[in-house]
């Protein structure tokens, strides 16, 4: 519910979406070597050839999915028929829930109930095959779900073309894991056609984590707010509340000394 500011006084939020949990960030400066490198990796798709298969690696917090999914929007923006296609492995762990959340993408509408896993293949197939569309399939945190699920969908994937003559699919693969080996797993159907580059994600050092809450604080929030004066006192404003412009505040502002 939107609530009554007081006369005079200016808005909380400037944008509130760049707090919320599902908010992605603009990878500039941080991630724009590794989104770069994204970009040149899956270029073979905007010309309507079969894009590269990549792997993203490196801790949680690196910047992997973020990276991904801003590269993602802006190839939807720049060609319809190079469709990608996000699946959180977290939340799709079988082979059936991965590739029905795919069909369910490229379609609009879940397989049926009764649709058999050779039937959602199907449906992915053809429906790539009727759009005469490239697929670029983003597998997050894939190093959450069995060697054998793994396998089975990046064979499934990356092998289609073989059933289906024209399908064109390239794969991602988000990976927190620095050991982490798809090409030697156990049972390893796909490796035999899953030659990935491999982008790496190192740790933000404390400047980038810096530059990063400023970005995010100055994108959010309006440039002058009232503060709490025992949290951090400072000079009164014209609409007598306490105020400090971002970039100013006292370094004991954060601190527990109340």
């Amino acid at each position: 519910m939107k609530q009554d500011q007081p006369h005079g006084a200016s808005p909380l939020f400037l944008d509130a979406s760049a707090f919320t949990t599902d908010y992605i960030p603009d990878p500039d400066p941080y991630r724009r070597v590794q989104a770069e490198e994204l970009a040149f990796e899956l270029l073979d798709g905007m010309a309507g050839s079969t894009p590269r298969t990549v792997i993203c690696r490196g801790s949680p917090g690196t910047g992997k999915t973020t990276c991904v999914r801003t590269i993602f929007s802006e190839i939807e923006a720049l060609n319809s028929r190079f469709i990608p296609i996000y699946v959180d492995c977290r939340i799709d762990r079988t082979r059936y829930s991965i590739l029905s959340r795919i069909s369910s993408n490229l379609t609009g509408r879940p397989p049926a109930e009764d649709m058999a896993e050779s039937e959602v293949i199907e449906t992915i197939a053809d429906h790539v095959l009727e759009h005469r569309a490239v697929l670029a399939v983003c597998l997050d945190d894939i190093d959450h779900i069995s060697a054998g699920v793994t396998n089975y969908v990046l064979h499934v994937l990356l092998r289609m073309h073989e059933t289906w003559p024209g399908v064109k699919v390239g794969a991602v693969a988000i990976i927190n894991s620095p050991y982490f080996n798809l090409c030697s797993t156990p049972e390893a159907s796909g490796s035999s056609v899953f030659h990935p580059a491999e982008i790496i994600f190192t740790p933000f050092s404390n400047d980038e984590i810096r530059g990063i809450l400023r970005d995010r604080v100055q994108q959010g929030l309006s440039p002058w707010r009232a503060i709490r004066r025992d949290i951090c006192p400072g000079g009164r404003g014209d609409d007598g509340m306490w105020q400090y412009p971002y970039g100013s505040l006292p370094a004991s502002a954060g601190s527990d000394d109340r």
